[in-house]
């Protein structure tokens, strides 16, 4: 069952008794004269003006997988990936009827938040997905009648740990950021959300940035944060469309720092983001999905035996 959630509205849906990798929003837009009062430069929907608000309840305890505006998170959650084309500040859409330039034309895009992991909803656990759609997601190109479709995306697997998501609007004009992630880290990305996006090394908002951790060190000036970034994709395309967003880290480490220097000409405010993600687990979680693997292995067995 999914949810479907128009421009100005906040709503929410709970999900139970599933495996579940994540949840996929998927905007409708509407070609035509409306009264949105949007991003011109975005095609489609502004994710930056879609809340989303994640909550697992499981075991007893009520835990908040994310809580953000879905741009930085989506762009973060779909670096190394095509679906990067659909959420992120350079974002395209596709026409699915008509030309695309006509009223009545509905085009689309989506913003995947893939978790990485599973996480098994049995018995009164649920995961309650809320998300609000601002009025100025549109701009004047489109009209009110465009909507977002929520689902979740489910998966194969069992859960040992539960996955959070953080991300951190850096204030405008700012010269130096430091954040303290902690323990159980497992990605980390700098994440540019200006719907005019340029590659130009004059305009970076980042101009060093250091990750430093109980094995893990590195310290990165803009040039080798993009030299880094090439690396990550067989054509330069792939990379330079990622324009001012980079990642920092995508290894497990535990007392985890942050520290940058930025530009503060180029730092404008709501347009930079330190993202990242963690997950956490305990006994009781561990011995639930060992002890159903072990189950799992022994119906596998059964099954050869029987031929």
């Amino acid at each position: 069952m999914s949810l479907l959630v128009q421009i100005g509205e906040k709503k929410s849906l709970s999900f139970q008794s599933a495996d579940i990798r994540g949840v996929d929003l998927v905007s409708y837009n509407t070609y035509g004269t409306s009264t949105g009062t949007g991003d011109s430069n975005v095609e489609g929907i502004d994710w930056n003006r879609v809340y989303v608000n994640i909550t697992l309840n499981q075991d007893g305890r009520s835990t908040t997988i994310c809580a953000t505006t879905v741009k930085p998170l989506a762009q973060h959650l779909n670096y190394m990936s095509s679906g990067w084309d659909y959420c992120s500040n350079g974002q395209t859409a596709y026409t699915i009827s008509g030309s695309g330039g006509s009223a009545g034309d509905i085009l689309i895009a989506n913003a995947r938040l893939d978790f990485g992991s599973v996480i098994n909803l049995r018995g009164d656990d649920s995961l309650v997905v809320e998300v609000r759609v601002q009025n100025d997601c549109i701009n004047t190109n489109y009209t009110t009648a465009s909507y977002v479709e929520v689902d979740v995306m489910e998966g194969v697997g069992l859960q040992y740990t539960t996955p959070q998501f953080h991300t951190f609007a850096i204030n405008g004009g700012e010269s130096k950021f430091s954040h303290s992630i902690g323990d159980n880290c497992t990605a980390i990305s700098l994440q540019n959300i200006d719907s005019s996006p340029t590659n130009m090394y004059s305009v970076s908002p980042w101009q060093n940035a250091r990750v430093f951790s109980d094995r893990y060190n590195v310290n990165d000036d803009w040039g080798q944060l993009w030299s880094k970034r090439t690396a990550f994709f067989q054509t330069d395309a792939e990379a330079t469309e990622r324009h001012q967003s980079f990642v920092l880290s995508t290894e497990t480490t535990d007392n985890t720092q942050v520290q940058l220097d930025l530009f503060p000409a180029n730092n404008t405010t709501n347009e930079n983001y330190l993202c990242y993600s963690t997950f956490f687990t305990n006994k009781k979680l561990v011995s639930k999905a060992s002890s159903r693997a072990e189950k799992h292995a022994k119906k596998s067995v059964e099954k050869v035996i029987k031929g």
